[in-house]
């Protein structure tokens, strides 16, 4: 929440409009209430009144707008269209009202006096969607407080002590969008470069005052209103900042598909131009055309990014720092998807956060899976475990004991990584502290198996079979891909998948350790690639990644803050600059909420201040580099009218 100074003469109009607004509502009650076969005078006098208050409305609404639109920064300047209309409207019904009054008063027909009533009621209805607006865009004021607004422009303003006007950075939605061309192929000149495809971008420019700073987020494995809707901290400092906020769209996601259909786009070869080069060049060109659509050549950027997003951000400012002036990478895992790293340890820290919630979870639910692997070996024993966990399709086989077993793990993953204190829909409906709800459940189960399934129920949710039967339907809510953690459903998936199979480490060739609640069920190199081959006909690149953003790199690199949660299992040590105690995965770039932990709290205020560092040395070079070049310029005039000269004292000599 921030406030924000507003000149007196501003502060004292807006009471005006407040007040008069409120005259002419009292104005027409006395009309609608008092007849004038009762009070003639009460009701002739009644509506001079409200003619005289609507014409200083109208007045003093106009000369709000002067203030607002020659005082104010233009970032306060939001939502004007309805409010625009609504004053147009409130124009019309006031002229409609004074001349069916007037025609009323002097020729007494019917009709007049009823359509007097319809406008004077429809005026009402228009102060009250006046109302509506006010407070739905500023919702964390109390509806007790005075709110006036002046029409035109959309400014809302407090009447409150102190003459602040309170602005809350909250997620607007449904967001803003555009598009841009992008090549479908940046590095190659063959066949395929001249081909484009439409990449989306959403923004919000509702605090940007032309010379703020860019927010750009970098979209990672998901349609961008996902991250859109969870990214509230990017909002809440937009405001102080006069920032303009972006988040692109990672191409091969959402609706930024470059073959359109995704029966057509996820097949070879049109999905192989899907990789983290490609889209950190996508990035690196929408960016400068931002600049430009917004005129804003010389405002600095800053990348902001969680999970994967958060490396991508991370390699944007180590790549292209010409373009981006620093980044906040949020839970990125640098040295795990790189491959420099085992990611078991990804589920021993899973198991930790279980153990640390209650002391007897996680060997609850390492005793379920013992007690499932040990009934596994006759069929007998797979409709025991089918019964028990209420699987709508009983196990058969191995391969679909795997596949439960799989499922099961990736419902402790998940809640592990969205295991923020309050309630969330971020990939899945999770309520408050999920992974504290999951061992309560576990541990009240009442049997082995029991524990098991009442802990991933928590998210997972029951369906209804034939029978009426609530139960798990695992086939569908888990599918098998190069991601050992899982890749999710839908298209989405199937381009996380292929990334998974093409650079990025997300394969376990380890047995499960003493030290994890996991049953043995890892996922080889041998097996990953036969996979991809299958699915996909590539060959990983294990070593490119590591490669191209090694350890060396982020030691030569500068301006980028790399945060964790102790709660996240993709925390590393090794690459942490803060580090959040009680946070669970990116919790630092999500809204503000009351139930945060002070760590987090302690993270924003440190990476504010990083941001405010990164915008005014961006601002101070880009400054200094326009006198340079001014001077460069000054001297090249300079020499180039000396040349002049010679060659012309030249001729003359000759």
């Amino acid at each position: 929440m921030t406030y924000i100074k507003l000149p007196y003469p501003f502060v004292y109009s807006t009471y005006v409009l407040t007040f008069l607004n409120i005259g002419e509502v009292l104005a027409l009650l006395s009309l609608t209430y008092v007849p004038s076969d009762v009070n003639y005078d009460w009701h002739r006098n009644s509506f001079v009144l409200f003619g005289i208050l609507t014409c200083l409305f109208i007045f003093f609404d106009r000369y709000v707008v002067y203030l607002g639109f020659d005082r104010l920064p233009k970032y306060v300047l939001v939502n004007y269209k309805e409010k625009n209309l609504l004053f147009h409207f409130y124009l019309l019904l006031a002229f409609c009202i004074l001349l069916s009054y007037s025609v009323h008063i002097k020729y007494c027909p019917p009709q007049a006096y009823s359509l007097f009533s319809l406008f004077e009621y429809l005026l009402v209805f228009d102060y009250i969607a006046y109302q509506y607006y006010c407070f739905s865009s500023f919702k964390a004021v109390p509806l007790r407080r005075i709110c006036s607004f002046f029409r035109f422009s959309g400014v809302a303003s407090l009447a409150q002590p102190g003459y602040s006007y309170r602005v809350k950075g909250e997620v607007p939605y449904p967001p803003k969008s555009g598009f841009i061309e992008q090549r479908i192929d940046h590095f190659n000149f063959g066949s395929w470069a001249g081909n484009k495809f439409t990449q989306r971008y959403l923004y919000d420019d509702r605090f940007w005052d032309g010379n703020g700073p860019i927010f750009f987020y970098c979209g990672n494995e998901g349609s961008i209103e996902s991250f859109w809707n969870n990214t509230g901290f990017v909002f809440e400092i937009a405001v102080s900042f006069k920032a303009l906020v972006v988040f692109g769209e990672h191409r091969y996601y959402g609706e930024s598909l470059p073959f359109g259909d995704p029966s057509l786009t996820f097949k070879q070869p049109y999905i192989q131009f899907l990789s983290i080069e490609q889209a950190m060049a996508d990035y690196a060109y929408m960016i400068p055309e931002i600049q430009l659509i917004f005129k804003a050549e010389n405002s600095p950027v800053i990348a902001f990014g969680g999970s994967y997003g958060g490396l991508l951000a991370a390699y944007m400012r180590a790549k292209y720092p010409h373009i981006v002036d620093g980044a906040i990478a949020a839970s990125a895992p640098v040295y795990w998807t790189v491959g420099l790293k085992n990611i078991h340890g990804f589920f021993e820290d899973t198991t930790k956060n279980f153990d640390q919630a209650d002391p007897k979870c996680a060997p609850a639910i390492k005793r379920a899976y013992d007690t499932i692997l040990s009934k596994a070996s006759t069929d007998t024993g797979l409709q025991e475990i089918s019964t028990e966990m209420r699987l709508c399709s009983s196990l058969k086989s191995k391969s679909d004991l795997d596949l439960m077993l799989r499922w099961s793990r990736n419902a402790f993953v998940m809640m592990a990584m969205m295991d923020y204190p309050y309630p969330t829909e971020f990939m899945a409906p999770l309520p408050g502290n999920p992974v504290n709800v999951s061992c309560e459940r576990a541990i009240k189960a009442g049997s082995d198996i029991g524990a098991l399934r009442e802990a991933v129920s928590v998210m997972y949710p029951y369906t209804t079979d034939l029978n009426s039967n609530q139960c798990f339907p695992y086939v569908d809510q888990y599918i098998p891909c190069a991601d050992i953690t899982g890749c999710g459903l839908g298209p989405d998936a199937w381009a996380w998948d292929f990334q998974s199979c093409t650079e990025i480490h997300l394969y376990d060739p380890s047995n499960h350790t003493s030290q994890d609640m996991f049953p043995d069920i890892p996922l080889t190199y041998e097996e990953v690639n036969q996979y991809c081959k299958t699915r996909w006909s590539v060959t990983r690149l294990d070593k490119q990644l590591a490669t191209f953003f090694g350890p060396e790199l982020w030691k030569q690199s500068s301006n980028i803050v790399f945060s964790n949660g102790r709660r996240d299992p993709w925390m590393n040590e090794s690459v942490i600059a803060v580090v959040i105690d009680g946070g669970a995965h990116h919790l630092d770039l999500r809204e503000s909420n009351p139930k945060d932990p002070e760590s987090v709290k302690e993270a924003r205020k440190l990476e504010i201040l990083q941001i405010t560092k990164w915008v005014n040395q961006a601002k101070g070079k880009k400054t200094a580099g326009s006198v340079l070049g001014n001077l460069q310029l000054k001297f090249q005039q300079a020499a180039v009218q000396e040349a002049l000269r010679e060659s012309a004292a030249a001729m003359q000599a000759n």
